[in-house]
């Protein structure tokens, strides 16, 4: 375990080398934000939470104390517990998944790894027959902006089987962090009474696709859990520099740190 504390000055740090955490703080805004890790099985993830206020900032910057972080020795890894095919069999309900989508072709065609994904998510759906499907993506398609994503994601879903009446979209979204921001928006005005929720995506994406998810809930004290998730299989890797880079930037997107 390892134990961290900083100034206010300091907006990112790496903590240590082997457990790739860092602490975000900005002393420009408010509210001081910390980003610790989310334990779920062994993964690495990140939590925002709303510290307090600071009174005044001109030309020099009191130090803060914090209380010593406890942090797991786990590094960022793309080797994170995945389920391939489908949501394993032991979730609850109240269930909502989550399904994060894919660059469209030009002509508002899918590509062939959201294709995937959503062959994922049908089979999710079928196990979990009361479990809402939240399709989140905005408009990527270089030649027809009025296309989106999620749009394309929710017809195709439709179309093998799944109820209009289960299926949630978010077609705003243009990154990850945008994903989990106007989806939680979605979720807390209108759908109550989801409280867990599995993330849906390919392999190399839950990694940090599921920490930005978490952060977003956690700041907005909201009380869905992520629970789990599902995997396409694309069989493509990332290093454990550029996750924590993806981690750590959606994280600051969400807080809205410039």
């Amino acid at each position: 375990m390892t134990e961290i504390t900083d100034d206010a000055g300091q907006i990112m740090k790496r903590i240590t080398d082997e457990a790739h955490a860092s602490l975000l703080l900005t002393p420009m805004q408010n509210p001081v934000l910390r980003a610790s890790q989310i334990a779920d099985s062994g993964a690495l993830g990140f939590c925002l939470i709303l510290d307090g206020f600071l009174e005044a900032f001109a030309s020099e910057y009191p130090p803060l104390s914090y209380p010593p972080l406890k942090l797991p020795e786990a590094p960022a890894s793309s080797d994170m517990p995945l389920h391939y095919g489908a949501v394993p069999d032991d979730l609850g309900d109240g269930l909502c998944l989550i399904v994060l989508g894919f660059q469209l072709n030009p002509d508002g065609s899918m590509q062939n790894e959201l294709v995937g994904r959503l062959e994922t998510a049908l089979e999710s759906a079928k196990k979990y027959p009361n479990a809402y499907v939240l399709c989140t993506g905005g408009g990527t398609a270089s030649a027809a902006p009025g296309i989106t994503e999620s749009d394309v994601m929710a017809q195709w879903l439709m179309k093998h089987g799944i109820a209009k009446e289960r299926i949630i979209v978010e077609n705003r979204s243009l990154t990850t962090s945008q994903n989990a921001i106007f989806s939680c928006q979605i979720l807390r005005e209108d759908y109550p009474e989801i409280t867990q929720a599995a993330i849906i995506s390919s392999d190399y994406h839950i990694p940090w696709g599921k920490v930005l998810f978490e952060a977003k809930f956690l700041l907005e004290d909201h009380p869905i859990t992520v629970v789990s998730n599902a995997a396409f299989q694309t069989g493509k890797k990332i290093s454990d520099s550029a996750l924590l880079r993806y981690q750590l930037n959606g994280i600051r997107e969400i807080a809205g740190i410039s």
